[in-house]
């Protein structure tokens, strides 16, 4: 149980309170609502821009304003549907890469990625077509995923290789360097296409390790304008056994606050090796600095939805990144 907890926490995804900024942001570019048919899962009624002169009229969609959001890990695109409604009402074409939280499962047991990176290479080209160049916006284990789909190396034995559709990959509290020091250790995953043997093993082995042996840094994905976002919140530290004992002993509730930081303590230490660590309560803000990309630490935001706490996608959160879509 401890083992699941630290690889839910560490790998990423849980909840936030901020408050809400004086200035709400949003793409630069003047849009107008698409008016095209609902479609379940298809459906692209964000923003476009309409460019024209004299009597040449063109029909250019803003590649600043079309946004895929990717889920964390153990997250279902359910979870980031109030995150992308706020993007939509803030002038944003947004999406969600469509998995279920069940999909997550058997990377538990060490399957490989490609359940995640295909939807997402699909919906890549299904907007790229749509409106060009686009954003990705990768929370938590989305991050360094999409590290993997803009590459130009084989994972698994397939190329991905979508940073030509790319312009802006900002992360959300992604564990981008982490050491992946779970207490009872790491499953191996399981390799099933071709077997590059000049790997090391920890790259062969583990889809995150292979993300930061080919792409230590963001200038690795070329073009792409890569923004690491994470949120400063909680400093850990873990429970004493003398106040274990107390709260068991006469069976009270662990404080929030109190379980929060021991939560993070053990989320830190399987990320970076220090628990003491601060960061957004799952992910701290050195495992979510990518080296060469730009760094945006934001204060009182926690690492996922569902907590009752304000986290990345909060509306008044999501203004204070949003702004970087495009930006160099």
């Amino acid at each position: 149980m401890a083992q699941s907890l630290v690889l839910v926490d560490a790998a990423l995804c849980i909840s936030p309170t901020v408050r809400r900024p004086k200035s709400a942001g949003g793409p630069r570019r003047q849009t107008e609502r698409l008016g095209r048919a609902p479609d379940a899962e298809r459906r692209h009624d964000g923003a476009r821009a309409v460019a024209s002169s004299g009597s040449n009229q063109s029909d250019s969609r803003s590649t600043d304003g079309a946004v895929l959001i990717l889920p964390g890990f153990l997250s279902g695109s359910e979870a980031y549907s109030d995150m992308k409604m706020a993007m939509r009402d803030m002038g944003f074409a947004a999406e969600v890469v469509p998995i279920k939280k069940s999909d997550w499962y058997p990377t538990l047991w060490g399957s490989s990625f490609e359940f995640y990176l295909e939807p997402l290479a699909e919906r890549i080209d299904d907007m790229h077509s749509e409106f060009g160049k686009i954003s990705l916006v990768g929370h938590s284990a989305g991050g360094w995923l999409a590290r993997i789909c803009l590459g130009d190396k084989e994972y698994n034995g397939q190329l991905w290789g979508r940073s030509g559709k790319v312009h802006t990959l900002i992360t959300l509290g992604a564990p981008h360097l982490s050491k992946e020091l779970y207490p009872f250790g790491r499953v191996q995953e399981k390799v099933t296409g071709p077997v590059d043997v000049s790997l090391p093993e920890a790259a062969a082995g583990s889809s995150l390790q292979f993300a930061n042996h080919f792409y230590p840094t963001a200038a690795s994905l070329g073009n792409v304008n890569v923004v690491c976002v994470v949120g400063k919140l909680t400093t850990g530290r873990p429970l004493t056994l003398s106040e274990r004992w107390q709260y068991y002993s006469q069976l009270k509730r662990v404080p929030k606050e109190v379980a929060r930081k021991d939560f993070a303590f053990a989320s830190y230490k399987a990320n970076c090796g220090d628990g003491h660590a601060t960061g957004d309560g799952v992910c701290d803000i050195n495992t979510a600095l990518l080296p060469s990309a730009r760094h945006v630490i934001l204060d009182s935001v926690y690492h996922s939805p569902g907590s009752g706490l304000s986290w990345y996608g909060s509306r008044e959160v999501i203004p204070q990144w949003s702004t970087y879509i495009g930006k160099r």
